[in-house]
C-alpha cells in the first residue's frame, strides 16, 4: 500500500522547504503519462497522481508485468510542462497505481521539476486560501 505522509510547508527567506519524515512533499495533480520499462520495453499510459522534487505516483490504466523494483522512463506532462525522466518503480498498489523515484536526473531536468513543484505549490497554497477567505465570510 502506497502511503504519503502529511507535511506541512514552510517559507523561509524566499526557499520552500518541507517540514515532514519525507525530504519533498508529494502535491497532487493530473496529467496524462506514459511510462517505459527497461529493458522490457513494455509500455503503458497513466494518470498522474502527485509529484514531489524527487518522484511521482501514477494510476495506470493497465497493470504493468514486471519484477521488483524495475527501471523505467516516465513522460508526463502538468501545468502546460512536458517532463521525461528515468526512475525505479519503489512501490506498487493494486497492481495499478505505481510510485516511482526520480533517477540520474540532471541539473537542467532538475530546474524544470523544481519550476513546476513551485508552481503547483504556490497555485494550491493560493486555493486553500482563497477557501478559508470564503468560510470566514
Amino acid at each position: 500500500m502506497l502511503r504519503y505522509a502529511q507535511s506541512e510547508w514552510t517559507e523561509t527567506s524566499g526557499e520552500i522547504q518541507a517540514v515532514s519524515r519525507r525530504s519533498h512533499r508529494r502535491l497532487k495533480c493530473t496529467g496524462p503519462a506514459q511510462i517505459r520499462v527497461y529493458p522490457e520495453g513494455e509500455t503503458a499510459t497513466a494518470s498522474l497522481v502527485d509529484l514531489s522534487l524527487h518522484g511521482c505516483c501514477v494510476q495506470l490504466s493497465e497493470p504493468l508485468q514486471v519484477g521488483a523494483y524495475p527501471h523505467v522512463e516516465v513522460l508526463f506532462s502538468v501545468k502546460g510542462s512536458t517532463l521525461q525522466l528515468a526512475g525505479v518503480i519503489r512501490h506498487r498498489e493494486n497492481d495499478l497505481r505505481a510510485g516511482i523515484e526520480f533517477t540520474h536526473v540532471s541539473h537542467r531536468k532538475m530546474s524544470e521539476i523544481k519550476a513546476v513543484v513551485v508552481d503547483l505549490f504556490e497555485t494550491q497554497a493560493a486555493q486553500r486560501l482563497r477557501t478559508r477567505q470564503v468560510r470566514s465570510d
